[in-house]
């Protein structure tokens, strides 16, 4: 069971809500845009269009990929296999839906110095 708020309360929490959004608007969110940015920038710079439809519609089946890039289904069902094998994509099951997704491997290979 929970109680109504004081009217002071309500007040407390209505200033630190208001505080906190201030403070996304102003700091968080244009450092997130511009992150999101340099990302669609690098995506449209990869020269497999399979592969940058990946990148720029995230996670997406083959039926969807093949219609945003107005290919024949087959073509990119093949190129998809094709960069699986590679490790250059994985693939997500939920029951009878299949998505693609890019494997960032950026992190995944140890670094030596």
């Amino acid at each position: 069971m929970s109680k109504a708020l004081t009217p002071r309360q309500a007040a407390t929490a209505t200033g630190a809500l208001a505080l906190a959004n201030i403070r996304y608007w102003t700091s968080v969110a244009p450092l997130a845009r511009s992150e999101i940015g340099r990302w669609e920038q690098r995506a449209c710079g990869i020269p497999d269009p399979v592969l940058r439809a990946l990148a720029t519609l995230g996670a997406t089946s083959a039926n969807a990929t093949a219609d945003a890039l107005r290919m024949p289904l087959r073509t990119v069902q093949a190129v998809l296999q094709q960069l699986v094998a590679e490790g250059a994509c994985s693939i997500e099951r939920d029951g009878r839906h299949v998505a693609y997704r890019i494997e960032d491997t950026t992190f995944s290979e140890a670094t030596t110095t």
